[in-house]
C-alpha cells in the first residue's frame, strides 16, 4: 500500500524574505543580503556578458578611504579594425551605494551599474541588487543622457563610443 504523505507541522521559514510590493532592500548596502545562494552576482553576471558579446574580462580597481570602499571597472574590446578601446566606469557620485563596506560590494555595485548601462536586464540577479537598478540607475540615466552621455547606454557599448568620439571631432 502506498504511503500516504503527511504536511509537516512546522515547515522550514523560507531563506529569503518574502517579496513586498516595492521590492525594495532595507539595509544600506545596495546589496546582496536577500540574495538566495544560486543568485548570480552582478559581477558574475556581467564577465558572462563580456564573454558572450566578445569583450575582454571587466577589469576592477579598488580604493579605500574614511567613507569606505570604492571600485572602478575597465571594459575593453578590440574593435574589428583591430583598435582596442578601453571605456573607465566610475559610479557617479549621486549613486547612495558609491561608498561600501566591503570590497565586494563595491565591486558588485559598479559591476549592476555597467549591466544597466549596456541593458542586461537579467533576473537572476539578487532582489537587492534589482531594486538599486530601479530606485538610482534610471535617474542617472537621465541625467547622463542630458549631458550628452548618452552613448553609455548602448547595448553595442564600443560602436556606440567610437560614434560618440567622431560627432564630436566632426564638430570642431
Amino acid at each position: 500500500m502506498p504511503q500516504k504523505k503527511t504536511k509537516q507541522k512546522n515547515p522550514r521559514p523560507p531563506s529569503i524574505p518574502p517579496r513586498d510590493a516595492s521590492d525594495e532592500c532595507s539595509c544600506s548596502c545596495g546589496c546582496e543580503c536577500h540574495a538566495p545562494a544560486s543568485a548570480g552576482m552582478p559581477t558574475h553576471v556581467l564577465s558572462d556578458v563580456c564573454r558572450r558579446k566578445g569583450w575582454h574580462e571587466p577589469e576592477y580597481s579598488m580604493t579605500q578611504s574614511a567613507s569606505g570602499y570604492l571600485a572602478t571597472v575597465s571594459m575593453r574590446s578590440t574593435l574589428p579594425s583591430g583598435e582596442s578601446i578601453v571605456l573607465p566606469f566610475k559610479a557617479p557620485d549621486s549613486l547612495r551605494a558609491v561608498f561600501t563596506d566591503t570590497e565586494e560590494i563595491a565591486k558588485n555595485n559598479i559591476a549592476m551599474y555597467v549591466l544597466f548601462c549596456i541593458g542586461e536586464h537579467n533576473s537572476d540577479l539578487p532582489r537587492g541588487w534589482r531594486s538599486l537598478w530601479k530606485r538610482e540607475f534610471e535617474k542617472i540615466k537621465a541625467v547622463d543622457i542630458k549631458e550628452g552621455r548618452g552613448w553609455m547606454y548602448s547595448a553595442d557599448l564600443f560602436r556606440a563610443y567610437k560614434s560618440w568620439q567622431a560627432s564630436l571631432l566632426a564638430s570642431d
